[in-house]
């Protein structure tokens, strides 16, 4: 009964570490996606993005651009 109670306690700690080792990754994939999408539609928009109070300009990078030197 003892063997079982800690078999028990083991995984219920490793539910525990594995839950929360996932939820905080998925997390920051989640507000990596969403700060990398808003980032993009500023530029489509505005031409430039804020942080804070800095501006950043962009510029589209166009692999199709006939002018391309090799």
């Amino acid at each position: 009964m003892e063997f079982l109670l800690i078999i028990l306690a083991i995984l219920a700690i490793l539910a525990f570490v594995l839950g929360y080792v996932l939820g905080h990754s998925t997390g920051h994939s989640e507000a990596w996606i969403e700060a990398h999408l808003t980032v993009a539609d500023d530029c489509r928009k505005l031409g430039k993005f804020y942080v804070g109070k800095a501006v950043f300009t962009c510029s589209e990078i166009n692999d199709n651009n006939p002018e391309k030197e090799d």
